[in-house]
């Protein structure tokens, strides 16, 4: 029971990272949307609690023209999470995929044209130059292709992998704890009560 309570926060730390992965994989769009949203609100209760407290000390004269600037700012950026989260999740992801995609596939024509033109020069050249060019087109067109899905794609590969962090962790509890549970039974000696005589 002493193992279990001493464990209890990392137990409850993978537990968690359990629970994210499955939603992220179930729908990673939908979970940094609520992310968003939830953050959204946080700082509109923010921006109203900074709003009252700038107007109790205007009051009492110890008001400061700096926080009704934070409490506005606070309160236009939650609004917009809180109410935009679904645009921007979609419009960021789009974007980042866009751009990795685009990435890709200059990289791969420059490293095509660079087999080539170092073949035509009659050099030595690798074989490999010329397929990772390949790759990289291959990859920048299907990154292209499904820029939509980008984000969805990316919580998958994240929710699989905090799920087998998870576990691997599980196992080293487990094993850890095993471990100490041996070297107690060794050092034991309670049940050894009886008086040898070495004569």
């Amino acid at each position: 029971m002493n193992t279990f309570k001493k464990n209890l926060p990392a137990i409850l730390m993978i537990l968690l990272g359990i629970a994210i992965g499955v939603l992220l994989i179930i729908d990673a769009v939908r979970l940094t949307e609520i992310i968003f949203r939830v953050f959204g609100i946080a700082l509109i209760i923010l921006a109203i609690v900074m709003a009252i407290r700038y107007l109790i000390d205007r009051k009492n004269d110890e008001a400061r023209s700096v926080s009704l600037v934070t409490a506005i700012v606070a309160f236009i950026i939650g609004m917009v999470l809180a109410f935009g989260a679904r645009l921007i999740v979609d419009a960021g992801s789009t974007l980042c995929a866009i751009f990795y995609g685009a990435v890709m596939l200059v990289n791969g024509f420059l490293k095509i044209g660079e087999y080539f033109s170092i073949k035509k020069q009659g050099a030595m050249v690798s074989a490999v130059l010329i397929v990772s060019g390949i790759l990289s087109v291959a990859l920048g067109i299907a990154v292209l292709a499904f820029c939509t899905q980008a984000l969805r794609i990316l919580g998958i590969v994240i929710g699989i992998a905090l799920i087998v962090e998870s576990i691997l962790d599980i196992a080293a509890l487990v094993i850890g704890h095993r471990r100490n549970q041996a070297v107690i039974s060794i050092y034991d000696t309670s049940g050894d009560d009886k008086d040898y005589d070495l004569e």
